[in-house]
């Protein structure tokens, strides 16, 4: 899979971006144990924006059949949201000030679990779910969410599992349908960013 990180030099530059571009809150798809929210909570600072974690906490959801066994059901568990907020409190961040968390798997925690999600409007987010549907999922609700001028950065455009399974397959499917509407690049670390 993917690097599952984002370097803070480049997690920089597009919050940056799309802090300038568009007005919106920043989110991350798919936190584990909260390093790249961490660095999204010091940058949401800087342009004033809320950042909201939005991942199970519990590991991840069944794989389906595109999802191989690599990445099987509450594998990167953190014991919920207590523990992902134990994990962020030891890097001097508070779940409520410093950014919220919204629990639950993709899609149920965007469309009907967390009523906030509903109305939330982003200008960056960033994408690591791993799992082909949920990463689907995600696309769609990214696209309705991020405002005109913000930036979605996608981790595990290239698997090495191959193009054609897991969250990589979804990204090639999603921007495949997007066609030549949409502006996006491809990075080195199997990233992806598109520009909304």
């Amino acid at each position: 899979m993917g690097t599952g990180m984002v370097k803070p030099e480049r997690l920089e530059l597009y919050t940056g971006r799309a802090a300038k571009g568009a007005s919106g809150d920043f989110a991350e798809l798919g936190c584990y144990a909260g390093r790249t929210t961490s660095m999204l909570c010091k940058l949401g600072k800087q342009h004033a924006r809320m950042v909201h974690a939005i991942d199970s906490f519990k590991g991840m959801g069944e794989p389906g059949p595109n999802d191989g066994e690599n990445y099987p059901k509450g594998k990167f568990d953190v014991g919920g949201v207590d523990g992902f907020a134990k994990l962020m409190s030891a890097q001097g961040l508070v779940l409520g000030h410093d950014y919220k968390a919204h629990a639950g798997y993709v899609p149920e925690v965007l469309y009907w679990a967390d009523p906030e999600l509903a109305t939330l409007r982003l200008s960056f987010a960033y994408l690591d779910l791993d799992h082909y549907e949920p990463t689907l999922h995600a696309l769609r609700w990214l696209w309705e969410h991020v405002y005109p001028g913000g930036v979605i950065l996608c981790d595990d455009y290239d698997a090495p599992d191959g193009p054609h399974a897991l969250a990589a397959l979804a990204l090639r499917e999603w921007l495949g349908a997007k066609g030549e509407a949409l502006h996006w690049d491809e990075l080195s670390d199997d990233q992806v960013v598109i520009f909304r």
